[in-house]
């Protein structure tokens, strides 16, 4: 029998090896893909956080002291606002006569 020497075509290896190399790109960028969303909703929920604890110690009326801030030399006269006790505690500052 006389073998059948073909130079066309896909031989079954050069297949294989490309359809890992496309299963290889596909996985890596799904793992990309749903690590960037785990992260991007991780920091959705941390700023919705923050601008709901900064809204709290903005909205504070208990006046605690009054005092002065020093920035780079200068002082400014402000009064203390908070609530809570310990680490529940939210303490929040105006200019003085002003509201946080």
């Amino acid at each position: 029998m006389k073998k059948l020497k073909s130079s066309r075509g896909e031989t079954l290896v050069e297949t294989l090896c490309a359809l890992l190399l496309i299963t290889m790109t596909s996985s890596l960028f799904l793992t990309l893909t749903l690590s960037s969303a785990r992260i991007s909703s991780q920091a959705r929920a941390d700023d919705k956080a923050y601008r709901r604890s900064l809204s709290v110690a903005e909205a504070q009326s208990r006046v605690l002291s009054s005092g002065n801030i020093v920035i780079r030399g200068r002082s400014y006269p402000v009064t203390y606002y908070g609530s809570g006790d310990g680490a529940n505690r939210l303490v929040s500052y105006g200019t003085a006569g002003g509201r946080p």
